[in-house]
């Protein structure tokens, strides 16, 4: 751990990392492939206008699976192996922001990084991609909302790839959102917020 953080380092490179369980090797297995497909499939396709990868919480670009100590890359370095013409990192912590553009000056893409500070939520307006866009949408919670979603695809081409955790914050919450309502995350999320 850094002094004063309670974030984990990387032995890697010693910046920090987000702390994951298992279930990430899956996750990132499915981005590997569909990015791969997408990168593929679409490149010739949409030559004009390129193609646009948009990662709403982009982390620190590194994970630490805590129960085996494993270090693997993050969805933003992922994308960085994949062909697209432009990406787009969003995150609103600081300090994983610092480390993700740390890490993305050793690719030779990171002219085509654009990095946004903030919640997606309130920095949606701030994207700005151009032909077909992936946008990878991996939340900690329901800290998405849909309000987001739509201004997102609004009038564009945008694949999106959404994790939902219903462990980690819907199933240990519902009766709180319950009892907020029209207030809650999960409403705000479903779009009755």
């Amino acid at each position: 751990m850094r002094k004063g953080s309670k974030m984990p380092v990387s032995n890697v490179d010693g910046l920090i990392v987000r702390p994951s369980g298992p279930w990430i090797e899956r996750k990132h297995f499915y981005l590997t492939r569909y990015a791969t497909i997408f990168t593929r499939g679409m490149s010739k396709k949409w030559s004009r206008g390129g193609l646009t990868y948009i990662d709403l919480f982009a982390g620190p670009g590194r994970c630490l699976i805590e129960a085996s100590g494993q270090e693997q890359d993050g969805s933003p370095l992922i994308a960085l192996n994949h062909e697209f013409s432009k990406y787009i990192f969003i995150e609103n912590d600081q300090d994983n922001l610092t480390a993700l553009r740390q890490r993305c000056r050793k690719s030779p893409k990171f002219s085509r990084i654009e990095f946004i500070p903030g919640d997606c939520n309130a920095v949606v307006q701030k994207i700005n991609p151009t032909g077909l866009s992936l946008a990878f949408i991996d939340p900690t919670g329901l800290d998405i909302t849909f309000d987001t979603l739509s201004q997102l695809t609004q009038g564009r081409q945008v694949d999106l790839l959404l994790n939902v955790q219903f462990g980690m914050d819907l199933r240990r919450n519902f009766k709180l959102y319950l009892k907020k309502g029209g207030a809650s995350k999960l409403a705000r999320f479903l779009g009755g917020g």
